[in-house]
């Protein structure tokens, strides 16, 4: 079974995620992230940018439309 299709349990969440909006050290594209959590089942997705809030909107957004619990 490849990283793509391994199941994650219900109640994991990564909890150090920067998105493009971290001022030192973020790269991610945030509806990419949250794309990429829900393919691989997540049910809740951390954001802990460094030094701005400013893709909280987008990022709660995202996690709405794929039914995921957005933690910030």
């Amino acid at each position: 079974m490849s990283d793509s299709e391994s199941p994650v349990p219900q109640t994991f969440a990564h909890l150090h995620v920067h998105t493009h909006g971290s001022r030192i050290d973020g790269l991610g594209v945030t509806q990419r992230l949250v794309q990429g959590a829900a393919n691989k089942g997540f049910k809740q997705l951390a954001v802990t940018d460094h030094g701005s809030l400013s893709t909280t909107i987008e990022f709660i957004s995202a996690c709405k439309n794929q039914e995921i619990k957005p933690i910030i």
